[in-house]
């Protein structure tokens, strides 16, 4: 095989990879993008049957429901874990562009001088 056989070989191959690599983050994301308000939903359900959870006798029990609300609560953590990950996602600056600084108007040269004073 050529070197420039080789070489187009290997940058398809790579090109490749960077595709299926952008397909399963795609599917990842659309998948934390379904499942947040599926968490949401379930947490506030959660909430709702520690609220309303009644006792034996048919009244409304303040004392009794507490694995509700342990679901609820973690439920909740979990919903506000996966929002902070697709949120991070969708506010990620690209990482191929460079920041260019550039500074306009300096009116003379810093010199050592100016840091000994």
């Amino acid at each position: 095989m050529s070197t420039s056989a080789l070489a187009e070989s290997t940058r398809a191959t790579s090109e490749r990879n960077q595709l299926n690599y952008a397909a399963k983050k795609a599917k990842g994301l659309g998948f934390a993008i379904a499942a947040l308000p599926l968490f949401l939903t379930l947490a506030v359900w959660q909430f709702y049957l520690f609220v309303t959870f009644k006792g034996t006798n048919g009244t409304l029990e303040s004392h009794g429901g507490y694995i509700h609300l342990v679901i609820a609560m973690f439920v909740a953590l979990l919903a506000c874990i996966t929002g902070f990950f697709v949120f991070s996602v969708f506010l990620r600056r690209d990482r191929e562009d460079e920041l260019h600084i550039t500074v306009i108007g300096l009116k003379r040269s810093v010199t050592a001088r100016d840091f000994n004073e």
